[in-house]
Order: C-alpha cells, then sequence, then structure tokens
C-alpha cells in the first residue's frame, strides 16, 4: 500500500539528533539493505536532492523546506526509481 500513494507528514519521521547519513543508514539497515549496497546507496541519495554537501549535518538543523525536498520523491520519476530510494 506504501508504494501507491504519496504523503508529506508535518512531522518527518526522520531522527534530528541524527546526521542524514546516520538516518539514511538507521533505515537501509531497518529495511534490511544489503551491506554491499547500503553505504553506496547512502552516498548517493543525498546527492540525488542536492544535499550532498549537507549530508553530515544534523536534521535538527534543517528548516521544514529543506525537510521536505530530502524526503518527498523527485517529481518525475519513475514509481521504480523512486521505490529504490525509498
Amino acid at each position: 500500500m506504501r508504494g501507491l500513494i504519496g504523503l508529506v507528514l508535518h512531522r518527518p519521521l526522520v531522527y534530528g539528533d541524527l546526521s542524514v547519513e546516520e538516518n539514511l543508514r538507521f533505515y537501509a539497515r531497518m529495511y534490511a539493505l544489503k551491506d554491499r549496497d547500503r553505504e553506496a546507496r547512502i552516498k548517493e541519495m543525498p546527492a540525488m536532492v542536492g544535499l550532498a554537501k549537507h549530508a553530515g549535518d544534523r536534521v535538527s538543523t534543517f528548516s521544514r523546506g529543506r525537510l521536505q525536498i530530502w524526503l518527498t520523491p523527485i517529481p518525475g520519476l519513475p514509481a521504480w526509481q523512486a521505490r529504490r530510494i525509498e
């Protein structure tokens, strides 16, 4: 069901005390992403949404708009690629 609907929550489901990379690492492990793919994907995802230079920043320092950019699928991205980013 999650793959069929889009949703931007008022409160993002990320941990403010962690950096972007740490949040991605946490969720990658939660979703059992294979070790060999995990780190490459963690480096790739922030770059895809223009946040590569902020990947080490704590999420609590982000504005609401920056969080939405990070957490919202890229417009025009095919569904199979959007699922890959999740």
